[in-house]
């Protein structure tokens, strides 16, 4: 097994960021952390980490290590709690990242199902919208908004694919009166999201508007603040107002007309053969819950 000697303490380092919170992890210490690393980097006559003085940075030969060596490691350990429980319960721990309102609001109480039905599995959640090297900072799962292509290195699978509604509240639609086609939609009314025009359709049939009313912003959730005070009529993905759509405080035009354009959410994760069984089992897990018909 001496080629394994060192891998845990390189993954350790690798999923934490520094010696320090590597061994806390491990319950080690430091200098056999360090010394196991140093042994590896030996073995293999190539350098793993690049040292800052914030953390540990993989080196192009340590990324390759890592995206290797990581789901074999936990594939053994899940073998081992196999083997020693007498039963088929995973385990290990999955690394995630998200970020946005869906996401917090609805996938991350999926998560926490997921945590509840297998109690061998730890989830570490991640909210944050920066942009996360999955390889390098050792995360298995990135929940992000697209458009995403696959690479060579990650793969993106899309989650869900959320509609655009178009709404007001109800004084503005008294005020304005019955609305059944977009191109009766009052343009000075129509407050842009994010610079974009609005594109509709209905069978063969598609109308594009240009949105210019008085309110501008790139937030789904200020756009549904600004509909609510009757400053004007919005368009935007739908778990943004269902809530108040619900509740009534918005109303839905444009019924038999639909968006040309939805907002895709993607499960992105690295590329690789040896995926560990508990994030195939999140993501199948993730993709089900999603694909039932949940209300966005």
């Amino acid at each position: 097994m001496s080629a394994l000697k060192g891998l845990p303490e390189f993954i350790a380092v690798v999923e934490r960021g520094t010696f320090t919170a590597a061994a806390k992890q491990l319950n080690v210490s430091v200098s056999h952390i360090s010394r196991h690393i140093a042994e590896l980097e030996s073995r293999m006559a190539t350098q793993l980490f690049v040292r800052t003085t914030r953390q540990m940075q993989l080196t192009e030969s340590g990324r390759r290590l890592f995206s290797a060596a990581e789901p074999l490691m936990q594939e053994l350990i899940g073998i081992q709690e196999r083997l020693t429980r007498g039963g088929e319960m995973l385990g290990g721990s999955v690394r995630i990242t998200l970020a946005g309102k869906l996401a917090e609001e609805q996938i991350v109480p999926l998560l926490t199902d997921f945590s509840l039905m297998h109690a061998g599995i730890s989830l570490e959640i991640d909210v944050s919208a920066r942009n996360i090297d999955l390889i390098a900072e050792g995360y298995h799962l990135a929940i992000r908004m697209g458009p995403l292509v696959s690479s060579s290195s990650l793969v993106a699978a899309r989650l869900v694919s959320v509609p655009m509604i178009t709404l007001a509240c109800q004084a503005l639609t008294e005020k304005l009166g019955r609305i059944r086609h977009p191109e009766e939609l009052p343009p000075e009314y129509c407050l842009p999201l994010a610079g974009r025009n609005w594109h509709f359709t209905n069978g063969n049939r598609q109308v594009s508007i240009r949105p210019l009313g008085r309110v501008s912003t790139n937030s789904g959730n200020a756009a549904v603040s600004a509909a609510l005070k009757g400053i004007g009529i919005i368009h935007v993905p739908a778990y943004y107002a269902d809530e108040k759509v619900s509740a009534g405080e918005l109303v839905t035009l444009l019924p038999d007309w639909r968006s040309v354009e939805s907002t895709n959410f993607y499960l992105v994760y690295p590329a690789g053969k040896h995926m560990p069984q508990r994030v195939r089992s999140l993501i199948d897990y993730l993709q089900s819950r999603m694909n039932r018909g949940k209300p966005l």
